[in-house]
């Protein structure tokens, strides 16, 4: 791989954005935090040793963190190293997961609501029905009464 590192693609786009440079501090116990202001707005990562192994490096991790943030929508992963890039893909899919979670969610409220709906006009209706032919029936004996009695 030959490019950027994730740390390096952050510098750029927070110095093209005219944003001001993030910030890496160690934490105790080992690990990095990161933090940086975006539109007035402070962000803080954090990523300590215990959860990666030897060879990643916690500061790009943070970086790659740092840039999904700025912008999922941006596929600024495609120049990320492998490592990161497949990591920002999952953080993608997760999220796209989580939309489809609740677009399918919603359209399953709403798909009960309407078969409750038929249900009901449904169940209306055959009540208006069942109140008709009471009604016929009525009229039917009060005629035979009628009729019964005339003769």
């Amino acid at each position: 791989w030959t490019g950027q590192t994730p740390q390096r693609t952050l510098d750029a786009v927070l110095r093209k954005s005219k944003w001001p440079r993030a910030k890496y501090g160690k934490l105790r116990g080992g690990g990095f935090n990161l933090s940086l202001t975006i539109d007035k707005k402070h962000c803080k990562w954090e990523a300590r040793s215990s959860d990666f192994t030897k060879d990643s490096s916690l500061k790009d991790y943070l970086a790659t963190q740092a840039l999904y943030e700025v912008d999922p929508t941006v596929q600024m992963y495609q120049v990320l190293p492998r490592p990161f890039r497949e990591l920002w893909l999952s953080w993608s899919t997760s999220k796209q997961q989580e939309i489809n979670d609740a677009q399918q969610l919603v359209a399953d409220t709403r798909k009960k609501r309407i078969e409750r709906m038929i249900a009901l006009i449904a169940e209306s209706q055959s009540n208006t029905i069942m109140d008709e032919v009471g009604v016929k029936d009525r009229e039917n004996e009060s005629h035979v009464l009628a009729e019964n009695m005339e003769s």
